[in-house]
């Protein structure tokens, strides 16, 4: 007998990436539940249908303005207040719209498919924690965190570092330099340029204060890096200038940011970086919970920190992993062409619901000119295959292309809205513009990649696979 659950799937945490998660979800048709300790969904963009930034930089600009005159009383805490409530309700709807359900509390897991919010027992078939990367402390009551790698062994937060210094300018290498701030150490952030603060937004700004008042957080702008070496003690020593002026930093641990590579090049090649923000292999163990049937993770909850255009791709593989398992619309296509003896593939992220309506595509109406005509595949390793997910009206909902050993692309055809061409591998992200075929041609040929495209886009990418032949040129 078939076991019935009260939600196919329970998004615990409702930023940006677990609101993204769960509405993509339910297009596919899931019952889906998304739960928050905060009152607002959706993180500071709900995945982009509330510019929070632009609404915020429109306050500021208006109390600057009536602040001018004496005549206006501006009372910024009734705006603020005012604000809050329209993202809080715009968020709600756009679950709503979705037919997702959400609550706000904090959660206690009971089993495998079971947990408890505000005293209500719910049961589940997955849960996914998207609860994000800053905490020191467990956020989900019930679940046992020493089975599970998490942020706080990932960097080694247990052996309480007296300092730490980050080599970069972005916003992670800033997180992550926050979060070794919460829990002691001494932290050095070393730029290149002095545009960190454009990455203090809000509360992390108020954070970096008392951070630096506590002599916690030191940030180094215009430092150009000289070398880096180990010493004796196993501490890092880092020898960096500023205009003339040549200094030297200890510290017991290094992390390396948004450092562009060739900053580093006098850097002794004997000096092995433990972290590198921006170049983490997504991983199935990083997606599913030491090998839990029911439980998955996105974002930087368990294990390394990663970027939010990542979690987004995390979230479209764990997706897919559940449709996969419920056999929910899954059409694998082969040989389509009797022309072809090759299989195509497309993939999209994020694809809003009003941009596919039009989108009814099939198996056997694929409406190209294809120039060529008697490609065939080198052999049965080099093959991609398409895995295309429709909704009941049969509209595209979302797609991935599997291949492995790809060793010869002859061409490469693309159709998109837009100009722009995200392409994700398994240690870099790149963007390009998608008329320049002969370089992402290039690029495709040493990779094995995920096609990742931007947000509300759509493309396709038709991959040809040629025998070796001297003769074609």
């Amino acid at each position: 007998m078939k076991k019935s659950f009260d939600y196919h799937t329970v998004v615990i945490g409702a930023g940006r990436v677990g609101s993204h998660f769960a509405k993509n979800l339910a297009r596919f048709g899931a019952k889906v539940l998304i739960i928050d300790k905060n009152e607002i969904f959706g993180g500071k963009q709900f995945n982009r249908d509330v510019p929070i930034q632009i609404l915020q930089n429109t306050l500021d600009k208006i109390e600057k303005k009536m602040s001018l005159d004496e005549k206006f009383k501006f009372f910024r805490s009734e705006l603020n207040l005012k604000l809050h409530n329209l993202i809080e309700k715009t968020g709600q709807n756009s679950f709503t719209k979705l037919g997702i359900d959400s609550l706000i509390g904090t959660v206690h897991i009971v089993d495998k498919n079971n947990l408890i919010i505000n005293e209500k027992k719910i049961s589940f078939k997955y849960c996914v924690f998207a609860v994000g990367s800053r905490f020191l402390k467990p956020l989900i009551k019930g679940l046992d965190y020493s089975k599970y790698e998490t942020i706080e062994n990932w960097y080694n937060f247990d052996k309480n570092f007296n300092s730490v210094t980050i080599i970069g300018n972005d916003k992670n290498s800033l997180e992550l330099a926050i979060t070794f701030a919460e829990s002691g150490s001494i932290v050095y952030l070393l730029n290149k340029n002095d545009n960190f603060i454009n990455l203090l937004k809000d509360d992390m700004l108020l954070k970096f204060q008392n951070y630096a008042r506590k002599n916690n957080f030191y940030i180094i702008n215009n430092a150009s890096i000289k070398n880096i070496n180990k010493t004796e003690t196993d501490q890092f020593q880092i020898e960096y200038s500023i205009g003339t002026y040549s200094l030297f930093l200890i510290s017991d641990r290094l992390i390396l940011g948004g450092t562009k590579k060739g900053n580093l090049d006098k850097v002794s090649k004997d000096i092995i970086f433990e972290t590198n923000l921006r170049n983490f292999p997504i991983s199935d163990r990083q997606l599913r919970l030491r090998n839990n049937k029911n439980f998955f993770a996105i974002g930087s909850c368990f294990g390394p920190y990663i970027d939010s255009n990542q979690g987004f791709y995390q979230a479209n593989l764990i997706i897919n992993n559940l449709i996969e398992n419920d056999e929910r619309n899954v059409f694998d296509f082969e040989n389509f062409s009797s022309n072809i003896n090759a299989k195509i593939g497309f993939s999209f992220i994020g694809m809003h619901e009003d941009e596919i309506k039009s989108q009814k595509i099939f198996y056997n109406k694929f409406e190209y000119d294809f120039k060529e005509s008697n490609l065939s595949i080198v052999n049965d390793k080099d093959k991609g295959f398409i895995r295309a997910y429709f909704d009941k009206k049969h509209r595209l909902l979302n797609a991935s292309i599997v291949g492995e050993n790809i060793t010869e692309i002859s061409s490469v055809f693309l159709w998109m809205y837009n100009s722009q061409i995200k392409i994700n591998s398994l240690n870099s992200f790149q963007t390009l513009p998608f008329t320049n075929l002969e370089i992402l041609k290039e690029i495709l040929t040493k990779y094995i990649f995920e096609y990742v495209f931007n947000e509300k886009k759509l493309a396709f990418i038709h991959k040809y696979y040629l025998k070796t032949d001297k003769n074609r040129g």
